[in-house]
């Protein structure tokens, strides 16, 4: 990427022995310097498609992870990073469903910090995360579904 700190946001990211929220914020600046690079940059999905594969498999990785705090934040940036159109992945948008259908996660509705098994807090609390991630798949299909990315078939149509 041509940012200078995206590679050692990455590595902090990528590093499992790092501090849960050490990592969680890494992920924050690597989505604000994704953000930053689609809005300004006109051929970013082409010159950096590497760095959006990686930050793709990153984000999944994360997700996956097991780790509240950190699944939170991965959860959270990579819905944004989808709905923004800074992200184009088949992968993420399959773990964010099974995030968001996670009936762990759905068992803990207050909006408290949630600490996991190594002591890291989740800032985004699993409440929360149900809230962005309800709100982003009825917006991402609604929208995909007006563009035509989406086509539903007359019949599954005529169920709704």
């Amino acid at each position: 990427m041509r940012y200078p700190n995206a590679q050692r946001l990455n590595q902090v990211a990528s590093n499992d022995e790092e501090e849960g929220d050490i990592r969680a914020s890494a992920v924050r600046g690597l989505a604000d310097l994704t953000s930053l690079g689609a809005m300004v940059l006109p051929d970013f999905a082409a010159t950096e498609a590497a760095h959006l594969s990686a930050l793709s498999a990153l984000l999944v990785q994360l997700i996956e992870s097991g780790t509240p705090a950190l699944s939170c934040t991965a959860g959270e940036v990579g819905a944004k990073l989808l709905a923004a159109g800074c992200l184009e992945s088949a992968h993420l948008l399959g773990s964010l469903l099974k995030l968001f259908l996670n009936a762990e996660l759905g068992a803990a509705q207050d909006d408290s910090d949630v600490e996991d098994e190594a002591g890291q807090t989740a800032h985004n609390s699993r409440a929360g995360l149900q809230q962005v991630l309800a709100l982003f798949f009825t917006s991402y299909f609604s929208f995909a579904a007006l563009t035509g990315k989406i086509s539903a078939s007359p019949e599954a149509t005529e169920e709704l």
